[in-house]
């Protein structure tokens, strides 16, 4: 879409372990060909989007611990689903991936660049992690949770447990807005709606920011990116995403009435007017039918 390429995948541990055949081939084509066309100069950035996470600070659901534990060991990385890192981190690295998107985790993470298990940069000394908000060329990909769109909300880990590769977390109902100009993304990760009766909830107020960051990709397409097949999209892309909305609950919806605000913030030059599309990172429930 404009100069952005987008791999939607239906990715968890049983589609790799019982049908491999069929997602590590589409995997391996689609994402070599958006870097091909990076190559070409018609792109600028490439997203990945998936239900489920690769690293989490969940308190229950990173398999790091899980393993670690088992020999004893301390856990370093947080891995929320081996599978996924095993299989898809060589072709993210391979393709220059810029921004995995998931959900699954019910609050908001966001990771420091990743690749080959851990993170690319570390800390630098008296910088404090909530300041690493604005990337020129990072070496691998980042990872965002935004899986607060209407369920009930997750508790982290310990703060002396949570890793060191993960930037930014909050239990929140939220959105997360992106907009790309040229060679450079703005992202920005925006309160909805308060968590109330949920214990440990992030005190940021709703129509707030509970985290911003940018990208800016050295050598990029530049304003010469041509739009992608099918696509007459020309300018700015902007777009707004959320995960686990649940089904169709007061929070779900206190969500759903924030989002034309959110896309329409005329206080802020880069996202003045209509978001493009919305994409939606999993786990909508509606067993019955939406009433």
């Amino acid at each position: 879409y404009g100069n952005l390429h987008f791999t939607i995948i239906e990715a968890n541990s049983d589609a790799l372990v019982n049908e491999p055949q069929n997602l590590v081939p589409f995997l391996t084509q689609d994402l070599m060909s958006a870097s091909l066309r990076r190559a070409m100069g018609e792109i600028d950035f490439t997203f990945a989007a998936q239900h489920f996470p690769i690293y989490s600070n969940h308190e229950d659901r990173n398999q790091d611990a899980d393993v670690a534990a088992a020999f004893g060991m301390p856990a370093l990385t947080h891995v929320d689903n081996f599978a996924l890192l095993a299989v898809e981190e060589p072709l993210f690295e391979a393709a220059q991936l810029d921004v995995l998107l998931t959900g699954h985790n019910h609050h908001f993470e966001r990771s420091k660049p990743m690749l080959a298990g851990r993170s690319t940069e570390a800390h630098a000394d008296g910088v404090h992690a909530s300041e690493e908000r604005h990337y020129h060329d990072p070496a691998g990909y980042i990872e965002v949770i935004s899986g607060g769109g209407g369920q009930s909300l997750y508790e982290f880990a310990p703060a002396e447990a949570t890793a060191e590769w993960s930037v930014a977390y909050a239990k929140s109902y939220h959105v997360t807005r992106i907009a790309a100009v040229d060679d450079f993304i703005d992202v920005s990760h925006v309160v909805t709606s308060p968590c109330t009766g949920q214990a440990n909830c992030d005190p940021t107020p709703p129509g707030e920011l509970l985290d911003h960051w940018s990208m800016h990709r050295v050598g990029g397409a530049v304003s010469s990116a041509t739009p992608a097949t099918g696509s007459e999209h020309d300018g700015p892309v902007r777009f707004i995403l959320t995960g686990d909305t649940g089904e169709g609950n007061d929070a779900q919806r206190r969500v759903a009435g924030v989002m034309e605000d959110v896309c329409e913030d005329e206080a802020s030059p880069i996202y003045r007017g209509p978001c493009d599309f919305m994409a939606i990172l999993g786990d909508i429930i509606y067993e019955s039918g939406i009433s």
